[in-house]
């Protein structure tokens, strides 16, 4: 009997000690499983701030990079559209700069085609020769103020219709065969037709 209870003590204390060394061991791995926890949600947010930065940086990086730059040349065209003459800013070495310097050289382009055409139209205008453009099909859409001096019809009166409305009926039909062939033709035309003015009264030009 004294040797099975020292027996059943050993192994009572020989469990404990095990129970004991098993909660030891689960506390230990509670704890450096709570500061991989701990430590993995700190970098998560190192992480996330880093990432909030970033976007933060780009936001403010296109707001000055593009969208400032685009607005300023957004402006700027308009202010030329309105006859103001400043200059496209082309500084910088990106993709938008080429962008507006391929639009500078266009607007240029075009500035200087409107410039000679104010010239021609001047000229055209102040003509003291009858001045008559039509459209392909021949119907009439400028006539100069010499037009209207000579026949009588105001430019109101003549643009809508064919050059028709100055026929005499004294001409050949060739003649203005001929004419219209050559003009279709992108060929210029020389000769004189005899005209009725508005009065009825006959001329030639």
């Amino acid at each position: 009997d004294g040797e099975a209870r020292v027996t059943a003590n050993t192994l009572t204390v020989s469990v404990g000690n095990v129970i004991k060394g098993l909660r030891q061991d689960i506390g230990d791995r509670n704890g450096e499983f709570t500061q991989a926890v701990t430590e993995r949600s700190r970098l998560l947010q190192l992480a996330m701030g880093a990432c909030l930065f970033g976007v933060a940086f780009m936001v403010i990086y296109l707001h000055r990079a593009v969208i400032l730059r685009l607005r300023n040349l957004q402006e700027v065209m308009r202010a030329r559209v309105d006859g103001e003459d400043r200059p496209i800013p082309t500084h910088g070495n990106d993709e938008l700069a080429d962008m507006a310097k391929s639009l500078e050289f266009f607007v240029t382009a075009i500035d200087l085609r409107e410039r000679e055409l104010r010239k021609l139209s001047l000229a055209i205008h102040q003509s003291p020769a009858t001045t008559i453009i039509t459209d392909q099909q021949g119907v009439i859409q400028y006539v100069n103020p010499k037009f209207t001096q000579t026949s009588g019809y105001a430019a109101g009166e003549a643009i809508g219709h064919t050059p028709a409305l100055l026929k005499s009926g004294r001409m050949a039909a060739e003649i203005y065969r001929d004419l219209w062939a050559t003009v279709r033709s992108g060929r210029e035309w020389r000769g004189s037709l005899m005209n009725r003015k508005k009065s009825g009264e006959l001329y030639w030009e």
